[in-house]
C-alpha cells in the first residue's frame, strides 16, 4: 500500500478524557511507514497539544471562533485538499459536524466518524438531524462498543453496515508505573493501614455520577472506617460534590486531587476502583485499572459490561444508587482473597480482549477497505 495521508479531527478544549487519550493510543501504535498523519484541534488544548508533542505527531489548531465560524470550516477544507489528505477520522459530536463538513467540501474520498459514547443520555434533537444529514456522506462510524452501536442505530437510524464495533484498549507495555505504592500514597496523605477506593473521571455528576460514590462512603466508613476516597479529575461539579461531603462531614475522607499527569502512579496506589458513571461509552479508566490488576466496582450502564464481568473481573451495580455502590465495596472489603482474584483475571481479560496489538489492527483493516477510494 503506498502512503496515505491521514488527518484526524478532534475538538481539543480543556477537558482530556477517553476520546483523546485513545487518539494517543492510535497514533502512538499506528504504522506511521502506511500512513502520513495530521491532527487538528478545533479549539487549543494545552494537555493534548503537550502529549502530540512528545508522540512527534504534525499537529495545528483551527481556532474556531465559535460553532458557527464558518470561516474555519472552510479554511480547514482548503488545508485537506492542499495536503491531498485520503481519509479524514473525526472524533466527538463538533469535529464530527465541521470536520465531516470540511472534508465533504474538500472532496476526501473517505470521510470515518468516530463515537466514544456521546450517543448516551439526552442527545439533542438537532445532534441527531445533523447525524443522520452527514451520515449520508460518511464511509464509516467507528464503535467504541456494542452498546453504543446500538445506541447509535436506534437514535439515528444510521445503517448497520456503516458502524463498525472497534473497542477501546491500553497499552500493557506502556501503561507502567515507575513509583512504588508506598511513595504515591505517602504523597496523597494515605497511611499504610488505610484503604484507598477511587476514580478518575470528569467531575460531572450528569455524566459521571460521583455524586452517588461520595454518599456511599458513610455506610463504607461505618465497617471500615480506614477507608479513603480518591476523586482524580477535574469539572463543572467540584464545588457540588465538595459541599456534600461537608454536608456528610467526611471532609477528611474524601481526597479531590484534580488533574493529574501520572494516572498509572495513581491506578497503582488504590486498593479498589470504582466507576459511578450515569452515562458511559467504554470507559477507558476501567481497563486501565484492570491492567493494574485492581478489583472494579461499576455501574451497569452503557458498554461498561462489556468490560466488567459481574462476579469475575468484579461486580456491577445500578446506576445512581448510593446504597448498592455501599454495598458491593464492603462485600468486596471483606475478602482479600476475592479482591485479588479478581484483579488477576480483570489482567488477563484487557490482555487477551482489550490490546493495542487487535485495535489497531481493526482500525487499519477498517482504513484498507476504504483504499479503492483513495486509489482508484
Amino acid at each position: 500500500m503506498s502512503g496515505v495521508n491521514l488527518l484526524y479531527v478532534i475538538e481539543g478544549g480543556r477537558n482530556f478524557g477517553g476520546a483523546e487519550q485513545v487518539l494517543l493510543t492510535t497514533l502512538g501504535a499506528i504504522d506511521k511507514t502506511q500512513y502520513k498523519i495530521f491532527v487538528c484541534l478545533l479549539i487549543p488544548s494545552a494537555i493534548l497539544e503537550e502529549k502530540l508533542r512528545d508522540l512527534g505527531v504534525s499537529f495545528f489548531i483551527l481556532d474556531m471562533a465559535s460553532k458557527w465560524d464558518i470561516f474555519s470550516v472552510i479554511r480547514l477544507s482548503r488545508f485537506m485538499r492542499k495536503e491531498k489528505i485520503g481519509i479524514v477520522h473525526c472524533l466527538l459530536y463538533a469535529s464530527h459536524t465541521f470536520g465531516r463538513i470540511a472534508a465533504i467540501l474538500a472532496r476526501v474520498p473517505v470521510i470515518l466518524a468516530w463515537e466514544e459514547g456521546e450517543i448516551f443520555g439526552q442527545v439533542p434533537i438537532r445532534h441527531i438531524w445533523v447525524d443522520r444529514i452527514l451520515s449520508r456522506f460518511t464511509d464509516g462510524i467507528v464503535s467504541c462498543s456494542d452498546a453504543a452501536k446500538e445506541e447509535i442505530i436506534r437514535k439515528e437510524a444510521i445503517p448497520e453496515y456503516k458502524i463498525r464495533v472497534i473497542r477501546n484498549a491500553v497499552d500493557l507495555d506502556k501503561f507502567n508505573t515507575s513509583r512504588d505504592t508506598a511513595t504515591i500514597r505517602s504523597q496523597l496523605g494515605i497511611g499504610k493501614d488505610e484503604i484507598l477506593i477511587g476514580t478518575v473521571a470528569s467531575l460531572s455528576n450528569k455524566i459521571k455520577g460521583q455524586e452517588y460514590l461520595i454518599r456511599a462512603m458513610p455506610q463504607i466508613i461505618n465497617v471500615y472506617p480506614q477507608t479513603k476516597l480518591l476523586l482524580v479529575g477535574e469539572g463543572p461539579s467540584r464545588a457540588d460534590f465538595l459541599q456534600i461531603t461537608e454536608t456528610l462531614n467526611i471532609s477528611d475522607k474524601v481526597i479531590f486531587t484534580g488533574f493529574r499527569k501520572d494516572i498509572p502512579d495513581i491506578m497503582n496506589a488504590l486498593d479498589i476502583y470504582v466507576c459511578s458513571s450515569i452515562l458511559e461509552g467504554l470507559g477507558l479508566s476501567i481497563l486501565e485499572a484492570m491492567s493494574f490488576k485492581k478489583p472494579v466496582i461499576a455501574t451497569r450502564v452503557g458498554g461498561t459490561p462489556e468490560l466488567v464481568i459481574h462476579g469475575q473481573t468484579g461486580f456491577l451495580v445500578p446506576s445512581k444508587d448510593a446504597n448498592s455502590l455501599a454495598q458491593a465495596t464492603i462485600k468486596l472489603l471483606a475478602d482479600r482473597g476475592k479482591m485479588q482474584q479478581m484483579g488477576r483475571l480483570g489482567f488477563e481479560r484487557v490482555r487477551a480482549v482489550f490490546s493495542v496489538n487487535s485495535f489497531i489492527k481493526e482500525m487499519e483493516s477498517l482504513y484498507k477497505e476504504f483504499l479503492w477510494k483513495i486509489h482508484p
